[in-house]
Order: C-alpha cells, then sequence, then structure tokens
C-alpha cells in the first residue's frame, strides 16, 4: 500500500502529504524508538540478525553435527589413555549397521600410531591430523563433513610426568 493510500485510510487528507509532508497530515505522530528491520531471530533474551556467525554456525551444527575429542599425551609423544570422544548429532550407526563411535576411536588411535615419533611430540600437527582423520571417517561412513572444532594446549602432560 502506498504512503498516499495509507494515509488516506487513516483519515489524512489525500493532498496533506505532498503538501506539507507527514508531520502535517498527523500532528501528533513523532518518534519514540527504532526496533531492528529485516530477517531476526529471538536467541534468549537476544534479538539476533539472520546473517550472523551465529546463526551461521548453528546451521552447519544442525546439519552436519560436531565432535569433541580430548587426548592427553605426554612430551615423549605417547598417549597416556585412549582419547575421548563425544558425538553430538551424528548418527550412532552408519549405513551398514557399524559404530559411528567405534569407526571415530579407530581413526583416531590408528592415525595417531601410524605418526612419526617427531610429529607425536607437536601439539598442532597432532591436532590437525586428528581432526582431519576424524572429518575422514565420517564422511566415508555418512557422506557428510562434519565438524571438528581444533583447540590444542602446549605441554599437555608434562605435569603428569613429573608427579
Amino acid at each position: 500500500m502506498s504512503m498516499r493510500r495509507l494515509l488516506v485510510v487513516a483519515g489524512a487528507r489525500s493532498h496533506s502529504m505532498s503538501q506539507r509532508g507527514f508531520g502535517a497530515a498527523f500532528p501528533q505522530v513523532r518518534i519514540i524508538d527504532e526496533v531492528p528491520s529485516g530477517r531476526i531471530y529471538k536467541d534468549g533474551s537476544l534479538l539476533v540478525d539472520a546473517r550472523s556467525r551465529t546463526v551461521a554456525d548453528r546451521r552447519r551444527l544442525s546439519f552436519a553435527g560436531a565432535i569433541s575429542v580430548a587426548l592427553a599425551i605426554t612430551d615423549r609423544g605417547e598417549m597416556v589413555e585412549e582419547p575421548s570422544v563425544d558425538l553430538i548429532g551424528i548418527p550412532e550407526r552408519d549405513r551398514e549397521g557399524g559404530s559411528m563411535y567405534e569407526a571415530v576411536r579407530d581413526a583416531l588411535i590408528e592415525t595417531f600410531e601410524s605418526l612419526p615419533r617427531g610429529r607425536k611430540r607437536d601439539p598442532d600437527a597432532v591436532a590437525e591430523a586428528l581432526r582431519r582423520a576424524v572429518r575422514a571417517a565420517v564422511a566415508q561412513r555418512w557422506g557428510k563433513e562434519t565438524d571438528v572444532p581444533r583447540a590444542c594446549l602446549d605441554g599437555m602432560m608434562s605435569s603428569l610426568e613429573s608427579s
């Protein structure tokens, strides 16, 4: 509906908009606040723009899930115990009925064991190799590349060796 038609429907004279502007047609009308416009989402108590990173991240997580891996290695590049794996939004079974958890765990252990000793001592190299192995294992069985956030801690287990 055009502004002129809206003013006429609201009771203003049809020519008042063109001659004196909006304020003359409705002298009691004033701006009291501004509200966000466009496509927005309510996120808890916040209003978030639809193009924000938060919305894109949530869409990606809802589509392909995420996998969290915690691995403790010594300064000598030895695994202290088996990795802790958390599958979020990932199917429990693949097409053949195999466990997705077992596939991810096996990929982690095989990849870690295949790394040269020097690379096992580099937390960044270990994290990147394991991240790639997990993504490949899931993609092969599910057909989607899931998110495996990368976080490394330098000197991960030096305090354990001294105790």
